[in-house]
């Protein structure tokens, strides 16, 4: 690190593309694929899947606490947040391949070989990697600007890694399946997973001067001697109002997210019925998310480096956005909407929202890092590990319940996979992929306006941590 918690790019894009696509791009595929991967190649009903995505994360409420508490608390031979990385490159790598291994079971052995793969991917090779590589950022610097640089740079990163995928991965599986999907699914997945693990052993390389000595012994501010058990870990929690905030608002857009992202891929293929044209759609729609990562540091200073403020006119915007495309939509024809989306107006629409997603999705990392300090300052604990613990179990949870509704929207709808769909079952559909996700967007922004941290109010609580002498890394006085 640099002066004034300046890091290179070497660093910001070794930590900043890692911990954007190690997490994000596989999320991205269990999102837009694993639902149609269940329904139309495992051979699982959708309201079945639905159900194992929300049960299989129950493990997620024991699995993320502890790993919050380890990360905490206990002090590794490769550096508090490397050596859990280390582990959780190649755990995750090998459940990731499993969940889109179609096993040949019968129709109870696949449920519960389902519920096995994607509960264990969740709630133990995810967390392994989440929680320590959310906690490496603020150890890596304290300054706002870098911060908000590597939250940029971790949102283009998921964004571009996400849009790869979207793009490429139906048709990579095709073309590595032939007219076996399942094989398919397979061989793209060991692809992916394996690059990832690169990526990882990337971060794992830049960040080892942060966490330990030239002798390889941990660094001192990091070495943990009070071994609080979770319980008080978590009434510390309690006092930090924009982690809690923040967490209630990061499992209501993690239902919207799944929700979204699993509806696309059926409005593609059934109302629009242009399965085709799907990967450009995706390709424009992650594209335009990729620049609002760019753009994100802009945004930011557009409302004077008020972070919370400029994360509620975004959402605002967004939900304006989808429900406009809702209604216009609505009110064509189904094949009307399909020429439009053909680099028609729709189209543009379309990818504008993806522009407000690249900038919405960026946001809660950077609000996170800064709840860290404001606990810091509150209770004199520096608690990375616990309040990314509960972020990622949000994201979990969030992701389950939005399968959970998805499946019983399909039910409900009277969705039969593979056949032609009625009108009331397009009109969930459509109903689904943007106007319950701008609903959600909407109720986020409100419960994030009680976060009570503003852009001068941060700015004094920093400056009061620094006149205490206390380093925001460690918590502890110098």
């Amino acid at each position: 690190m640099g002066k004034n918690g300046k890091l290179s790019w070497n660093e910001r894009l070794g930590y900043g593309l890692a911990a954007g696509i190690s997490t994000d791009v596989p999320w991205a595929m269990l999102g837009y694929f694993l639902m149609y991967y269940y329904t139309d190649v495992f051979g699982i009903s959708a309201i079945t899947a639905g159900t194992i995505m929300l049960c299989a994360r129950c493990f997620d409420a024991f699995t993320d606490l502890l790993m919050g508490w380890a990360v905490d608390t206990r002090n590794l031979k490769w550096g508090k947040y490397r050596s859990w990385i280390l582990i959780g490159s190649v755990v995750a790598t090998v459940l990731l391949i499993l969940v889109f291994t179609a096993a040949p079971f019968g129709s109870t052995g696949k449920i519960v070989y389902a519920a096995i793969t994607y509960g264990c991917y969740g709630a133990i090779g995810m967390t392994l990697l989440f929680i320590p590589m959310s906690s490496q950022c603020p150890n890596m610097t304290g300054n706002p600007e870098e911060r908000a640089l590597l939250a940029g740079i971790r949102s283009i990163a998921a964004n571009g890694g996400t849009m790869l995928v979207v793009v490429g991965f139906m048709p990579l599986v095709r073309k590595l399946g032939g007219a076996s999907e399942s094989r398919g699914f397979f061989f793209t997945t060991v692809i992916i997973a394996v690059g990832i693990m690169l990526l990882l052993f990337w971060n794992l390389k830049v960040t080892r001067k942060y966490e330990l000595n030239d002798d390889g012994s941990l660094k001192e501010h990091l070495k943990t001697t009070e071994h609080e058990n979770p319980l008080k870990q978590i009434s510390a929690l309690a006092k930090n109002r924009p982690a809690m905030v923040t967490v209630i608002g990061i499992l209501i857009l993690n239902i919207m997210m799944c929700i979204r992202s699993g509806f696309l891929t059926y409005m593609f293929q059934y109302y629009f019925n242009i399965p085709e044209f799907e990967s450009i759609a995706l390709f424009a729609l992650l594209a335009m998310a990729a620049v609002g990562g760019f753009l994100f540091q802009f945004i930011v200073k557009l409302f004077h480096d008020d972070t919370n403020l400029a994360f509620i006119a975004t959402m605002l915007v967004s939900a304006v956005s989808n429900f406009l495309f809702y209604f216009i939509v609505k009110g064509m024809d189904p094949a009307e909407a399909a020429q439009s989306m053909k680099f028609g107006p729709l189209f543009f629409l379309f990818a504008f929202n993806g522009l407000l997603q690249g900038i919405h999705y960026a946001f809660p990392f950077l609000v996170m890092q800064n709840a860290v300090e404001y606990g810091v300052w509150k209770t004199g604990k520096r608690q990375p590990g616990i309040i990314f613990c509960c972020m990622g179990f949000s994201q979990t949870i969030g992701g389950a319940l939005g399968g959970q509704v998805l499946g019983i929207i399909l039910s409900a709808a009277g969705y039969i996979p593979g056949e032609s769909q009625g009108a009331a079952t397009l009109a969930f559909m459509l109903f689904g992929a943007f106007c319950i996700p701008a609903i959600l967007t909407l109720l986020q922004g409100i419960i994030q306006m009680f976060y009570g941290l503003s852009g001068r109010r941060f700015k004094e609580i920093s400056a009061e941590i620094a006149a205490r002498g206390t380093d925001v890394r460690s918590g502890v006085s110098e």
